[in-house]
């Protein structure tokens, strides 16, 4: 599921960089981000509430 939702967004820019770790745990965390707030997931609509209610208590 990832690797199919990363293709939709991705345009093959990144092919002439380098690749480091740094860069991709931020670019594996921003995809996770992008994947749970996508505003057709409901589970994101799930965790977005519960994030709140738990800061909350």
């Amino acid at each position: 599921m990832y690797a199919i939702l990363y293709m939709q967004h991705w345009e093959g820019s990144g092919l002439n960089r380098a690749i480091n770790s740094e860069r991709m745990s931020l670019e594996r965390l921003k995809f996770a981000i992008h994947m749970v707030l996508d505003s057709e997931n409901e589970f994101g609509e799930m965790v977005a509430a519960n994030i709140w209610s738990t800061n909350d208590a």
